[in-house]
């Protein structure tokens, strides 16, 4: 109950006052080691993603946001052959082979990525709204 948790508390503060250890050495030692290994994988993402150029960054997060290349192509202003060949960089340079793998590599690693997705989704909307007015919108 409450009362055994308040009395692990208090002599746990207890512990800390004298100025004794609240864990072993054991348990000290794998929680390092665990702290050492997120944190070598967090900066082996992060090595990843920053060799994507801006336009490479810009089409992954399109491509997050569920937008395939002619979509892409048309929010961006280029040609559907270039967004291919973006796509072909950001999946060579994250070490995936298909879109959904980059997508899903990406989104785990969403505080990592150096872009900021609202963009490419106001672009679509912009485009979409555009076309639903009648505009002609061409890539």
């Amino acid at each position: 109950g409450i009362g055994a948790g308040l009395d692990e508390v208090d002599s746990t503060l207890g512990q800390v006052i004298e100025g004794r250890p609240i864990i072993g050495r054991t348990a000290r030692a794998e929680l390092l080691e665990r702290l050492r290994a997120e944190r070598a994988a967090t900066l082996r993402a992060q090595s990843t993603f920053e060799q994507l150029t801006h336009r490479e960054a810009l089409v992954l997060a399109a491509m997050m946001e569920g937008l395939n290349a002619e979509e892409i192509a048309q929010a961006h202003f280029v040609a559907v052959t270039t967004v291919r060949s973006q796509i072909r960089s950001v999946l060579q340079k994250l070490g995936v082979r298909s879109q959904l793998a980059a997508v899903a590599l990406a989104d785990s690693h969403r505080d990592l990525l150096p872009y900021q997705s609202s963009t490419s989704r106001d672009r679509r909307r912009v485009v979409s709204v555009a076309r639903d007015c009648g505009a002609s919108v061409s890539a």
